[in-house]
């Protein structure tokens, strides 16, 4: 079962990288926007949930795609 998970997802490398450079360029975008946004109006509390979901997102596709790359 568990070789069967990886396989499915190793079949989907390409996905997960695209989905990679995704979260770089989002979070590239982030950290230009944080400058315009004062500390303590609701899009800065919306920025920092936004950061800790890409960098999330960004941590599993480089564990996928380091996993599936050995």
């Amino acid at each position: 079962m568990k070789q069967k998970f990886w396989g499915l997802l190793c079949d989907t490398v390409g996905f997960w990288i695209i989905l990679f450079g995704l979260c770089v360029i989002f979070l590239v975008i982030l950290a230009f926007s944080v400058s315009f946004i004062k500390v303590g109006s609701t899009p800065y509390y919306l920025t920092i949930v936004n950061s800790i979901i890409i960098i999330g997102t960004m941590m599993t596709s480089m564990y996928v795609i380091r996993k599936c790359r050995t």
